[in-house]
């Protein structure tokens, strides 16, 4: 089976991209004291970090900054040892630059020259609003690592379209004169939706400050104090992700380790096609197969406000009167198959919110959980997925569910709230609701307010039907913590750079004799002016290391030297852990460990054995 969710009809993507009016504002923004409308000014003595996520509804760079991952002294490595040192991200709302369509627009692009050359125009925005975000830090750049991760829309493409595509975006990141930030291969990818739960759940505990204060140690992080549940909902994919701590979970378990620090079981668990988009496209693409006349192009959609029609154009196909999608016979894969255009529409005075939500419970496909209620008793949420049973915790929804229920004017509710405001929403008229729209801060663009009535239902059926909360279950929206967006990029980043190598530096690196000469401009022996509090330990720091997971082993003395620096006995034992923790991840990441469960460690997931 393969879908495709809804297609942008233009003739070119440049119609889509979203340029800032004012970007040639940015640098001298960053020259000029910083007041509450400009951009936070990047720190003279941190590393910065860039991240890429391509979805469904379009791609957005994210630009992250953490302190130098440098140990300066015994006591720093005892805590790194120990699982007690972590880094952490840092960034700003304004350092986050973002492009339509999505990535994936560019799988339909015919000439394989002419999808290189587009996909490299679409993208060098991103990576100038970063050169010019860093510009006063330009020598470094090749110093700062940028990640490519693309979720729900590339995973809705046939593999051989997804890998060519892939392999554009990783050549064109080899290329450094289109990207001088730092770049490996394994930096560009499309990740697993359970990755993409994992990553957003992180996100979620690490905003709110519960996550990294918990993982300090080694071992299992059991019990914890208090974590979140997450849900969220993007264009193409759902996710749903919380902490388990029995361990008792038959699958879709992952070990989620930041650092060196303890791990944390968490079922994660993603439901393609069940974002805002894909969901919308395969109701329309149903009602237009169900109806009396297929030739007949205006179809009744009773998720429409009253008095109100909508263009729907898909190469979904379905099985008449049933809720089966299936591919064009005449063409196997999604993107040869033909479009499918129609104008649905509700005549009606008034939208109708019971026939919409019998229409979106169908959506669930609740009748696939014949299998899985009979083999895990019943543990089961919605398309035939298990789910062990919900614990007592606080859950967090975030992306479009954040979008919809702050139309709804919702923040903290219970669900029963939720489907009487999806509710009287569906039941307005369309003069009614763009009222209602109009008295918004942002009012939603045309396209979205016909969707509103879909959006919202489709959200309180996910998570009453679907996940099974019960109708008194509070559930809170939040989109930034503390100046954190919530999202996946957030957590994969905290991941990524705790991943990262460590350096030696101050009196750790003066007594293993590894300071570069005098000259060398990576050296910077003024950081006492940056940190005067740790004067005393400070005396010459490498703050901009190159990242690569070879200067690690580089960077770390012999043994002869050790013996030579004459280091105090007790510091040596801490230094051979090291290295020896670092022969056992090297092999470990030759021959990754053959396991039912997944597993997030310092040197990241188990690519084999995801499930796409």
């Amino acid at each position: 089976m393969k879908l495709k969710h809804r297609i942008e009809a233009d003739d070119s993507w440049h119609f889509h991209v979203e340029r800032q009016q004012q970007q040639s504002h940015r640098h001298r923004a960053l020259k000029s004291n910083q007041n509450d409308n400009d951009p936070k000014i990047p720190q003279y003595h941190t590393q910065h970090g860039i991240m890429i996520d391509a979805g469904s509804q379009g791609t957005r760079l994210h630009l992250y900054e953490f302190e130098p991952r440098i140990l300066r002294d015994r006591l720093q490595v005892e805590r790194l040892v120990q699982g007690q040192t972590l880094s952490f991200p840092t960034t700003d709302s304004r350092w986050t630059h973002r492009l339509k369509p999505g990535l994936d627009y560019f799988a339909f692009v015919a000439d394989l020259e002419d999808m290189k050359r587009e996909v490299r125009n679409y993208l060098e925005p991103l990576l100038e609003f970063a050169k010019e975000t860093l510009q006063e830090k330009q020598e470094h750049w090749n110093d700062y690592p940028i990640y490519l991760k693309a979720t729900g829309g590339l995973r809705t493409l046939p593999a051989e379209y997804r890998l060519q595509l892939m392999e554009i975006v990783r050549a064109l990141f080899q290329d450094t004169d289109f990207n001088p930030f730092f770049f490996e291969t394994e930096h560009a990818r499309v990740i697993s939706g359970e990755e993409e739960a994992i990553y957003g759940w992180a996100a979620v505990n690490f905003a709110k400050g519960v996550l990294l204060e918990q993982s300090t140690g080694s071992g299992e992080a059991v019990p914890p104090n208090k974590t979140y549940g997450m849900l969220e909902m993007g264009g193409a994919s759902a996710q749903i992700a919380f902490y388990e701590p029995h361990g008792d979970v038959m699958a879709n378990l992952f070990k989620l380790q930041i650092g060196a620090a303890r791990h944390w079981n968490v079922y994660a668990h993603s439901f393609l096609y069940f974002g805002v988009n894909g969901a919308y496209e395969r109701l329309n693409a149903r009602l237009v197969a169900n109806s009396s006349d297929v030739d007949d192009y205006f179809v009744y959609n009773p998720c429409l406000p009253g008095a109100s029609q909508y263009v729907s154009t898909s190469r979904v196909h379905f099985v008449n009167n049933t809720m089966v999608p299936v591919s064009d016979p005449d063409h196997p894969f999604v993107l040869q198959a033909p479009l499918l255009s129609s104008i649905l529409r509700n005549d009606h005075v008034r939208g109708d919110s019971q026939a919409c939500r019998e229409m979106v419970y169908k959506l669930l496909r609740l009748e696939a959980n014949t299998w899985c209620n009979f083999a895990h008793d019943w543990d089961c949420s919605f398309a035939g997925i298990y789910q062990p049973k919900l614990p007592d915790l606080d859950f967090i929804v975030t992306s479009n569910f954040y979008s919809i229920f702050e139309f709804l004017g919702l923040e903290t509710t219970t669900l029963a709230e939720l489907r009487d405001q999806a509710t009287r929403i569906c039941d307005m008229t369309y003069p009614e609701l763009q009222r209602y729209n109009n008295k918004r801060a942002k009012p939603l663009a045309t396209t979205d307010l016909l969707q509103c009535c879909f959006q919202a239902t489709l959200a309180a059926a996910m998570m009453i039907e679907g996940v099974r909360f019960p109708l008194n279950k509070t559930v809170t929206a939040i989109d930034v913590i503390n100046g954190q967006k919530l999202g996946w990029p957030l957590g994969s980043m905290l991941y990524e750079i705790n991943t990262l190598p460590w350096k030696f530096g101050g009196k750790l690196e003066k007594r293993l004799g590894t300071k570069p000469s005098e000259n060398d401009d990576e050296w910077d022996c003024t950081a006492t002016e940056h940190d005067e509090a740790n004067t005393k330990d400070i005396d010459c720091i490498d703050i901009h290391s190159k990242y690569t997971r070879a200067s690690l082993v580089s960077s770390v003395p012999t043994l002869d030297s050790w013996v030579q620096s004459k280091v105090e006995i007790p510091l040596l034992p801490l230094l051979v852990m090291i290295a020896a923790s670092l022969l056992v991840i090297a092999i470990k990441r030759r021959h990754p460990p053959s396991s039912s469960h997944q597993r997030l460690t310092p040197l990241g997931p188990s690519y084999g054995s995801m499930n796409m």
